[in-house]
């Protein structure tokens, strides 16, 4: 009877063991995986601001200027390309929705209301089809924001 006991709670003890262990490591592990996160949304951010072709659109975006119908096709692509790549972060989950809005939500609506970025490419080419889908779900959450705080500003008066 007491080596049955012993056997036991030598049973028991091991499986606590063991799941703490599993625990530890699944929280360790997490934690790897949202530096991780962290490392490759710093990176994506860093080129994004350190690229002068960016830079230099994103500033005719403000005002929708026609200097950007005088950026070449290439240019616009790499752009153009630099938003996908955030696209495909977004889907596999590497950057939350409301980070890629607030990063990079406002110019990848006004690249797609733009007409003179446009004037050299084709918008409704399925080649540009993920860029579409990602301007239009950043452009959804801005209209959800500014008609959430068109709520708030209401109730407080």
């Amino acid at each position: 009877m007491k080596f049955e006991l012993i056997q036991q709670l030598t049973f028991i003890i091991g499986t606590i063991a063991v799941a703490s262990g599993f625990f530890k490591w699944l929280l360790e592990y997490s934690k790897k995986i949202q530096g991780e996160r962290i490392k490759t949304f710093l990176k994506i951010n860093d080129d994004f601001i350190s690229n002068r072709e960016f830079a230099n659109i994103i500033e005719l975006l403000d005002i929708d200027s026609v200097e950007l119908t005088r950026i070449g096709v290439h240019e616009k692509f790499r752009f153009l390309r630099f938003y996908e790549t955030i696209a495909i972060y977004l889907k596999t989950g590497l950057i939350q929705k409301d980070i890629a809005f607030y990063m990079f939500g406002y110019y990848a609506i006004q690249c797609r209301n733009s007409i003179n970025f446009w004037n050299n490419i084709n918008i409704d080419s399925p080649y540009w089809h993920l860029f579409n889908e990602f301007s239009e779900t950043m452009a959804a959450m801005e209209e959800t924001i500014q008609a959430e705080n068109e709520i708030k500003l209401k109730l407080k008066f």
